[in-house]
């Protein structure tokens, strides 16, 4: 099994999952961010993606696709420990440098007050996220004493964060820009809740991973399309030229019969894992095979037409 190690929210159902095991998932990203990030071979330590901007900082270097002259000044000239953008790109942003200052441009005004008010006897900011659409806002504060606030009109939100005095508190929480109804809380006892998409929750929610020679077919022949018209052969070839990744599709769902063996439920996928020489796969653990189907030895599958 693995677990989340982080997550970060963008605009427009946009997101990004870092496993502990250093393998990741992500939907929509900018295409030259997600290009950086399958190329790098290290894990991002920071990012922040709206729209066609954003910013990744890995171990040895940073990259960043911004158009405000003053934020690129940052970038360039500090060392940065957190970046958060706004619904608009980066015409709203939060950056805190690693000597525990920070700037800001267009921030809900409630959240900039709560940041320019502060004292300097105070703890100073540890992190933040905000969100902003129309003439509403939502944000989320935590202080380097661990105490936080938050702001938001969505009750599900509320009812996570409320929640937090049950699982030892809070360790980070993320909104995506442009909506405050997407979130994702991470307590500190290592539990989280999320409101972000199906996709999403496929990929936060505990997963295994599966050798592809453990994993066995459920029917004995498959269509050479899937169900839009896509087809099944065109996708191994996108696997093979690592234009398309394995977690870009859909998991197959699978069911572990009293023997131990593993069954597909989504037989086109497994047949396109395979040809294209995957060894391992994420998978989801069902109780039951797809209704119609009927198992053979499965080791096989015959494409019609």
């Amino acid at each position: 099994m693995k677990a989340v190690k982080n997550v970060w929210i963008g605009t427009e159902e946009s997101w990004f999952v870092l496993y502990t095991d250093g393998s990741s998932e992500w939907n929509n990203l900018p295409k030259i961010l997600t290009k950086l990030l399958r190329k790098s071979a290290s894990d991002p330590t920071i990012l922040a993606f709206s729209g066609d901007c954003y910013y990744v900082q890995f171990p040895d270097h940073s990259y960043w696709s911004v158009e405000d002259t003053e934020l690129s000044d940052y970038f360039n000239d500090y060392e940065i420990e957190q970046v958060e953008f706004g619904s608009n790109g980066c015409e709203s942003y939060f950056v805190k440098f690693s000597d525990g200052s920070t700037a800001w441009n267009s921030l809900p005004r409630d959240l900039h007050n709560k940041i320019n008010g502060r004292q300097k006897s105070l703890p100073g900011v540890s992190c933040l996220t905000f969100a902003e659409y129309g003439y509403d806002s939502a944000y989320f504060i935590m202080f380097q004493n661990r105490s936080y606030s938050w702001y938001s009109d969505d009750d599900c939100f509320d009812e996570a964060m409320e929640d937090a005095s049950n699982h030892n508190g809070i360790d980070f929480v993320r909104l995506a820009p442009d909506d405050s109804s997407i979130y994702y809380v991470k307590y500190g006892d290592g539990t989280s809740a999320w409101n972000v998409s199906d996709d999403f929750s496929r990929a936060a929610s505990s997963t295994k991973h599966i050798k592809t020679s453990q994993i066995r077919y459920t029917q004995d022949s498959i269509s050479k399309y899937f169900q839009d018209g896509r087809s099944v052969k065109k996708l191994v070839k996108h696997l093979k030229n690592e234009s398309v990744s394995v977690y870009d599709i859909p998991y197959i769902e699978c069911f572990v019969d009293e023997n131990g063996i593993w069954w597909s439920n989504d037989n086109r996928r497994l047949w396109a894992f395979k040809e294209a020489g995957l060894e391992e796969v994420p998978v989801i653990k069902v109780d039951h095979i797809a209704d119609g189907l009927v198992c053979d030895n499965g080791r096989f599958v015959k494409i019609r037409g």
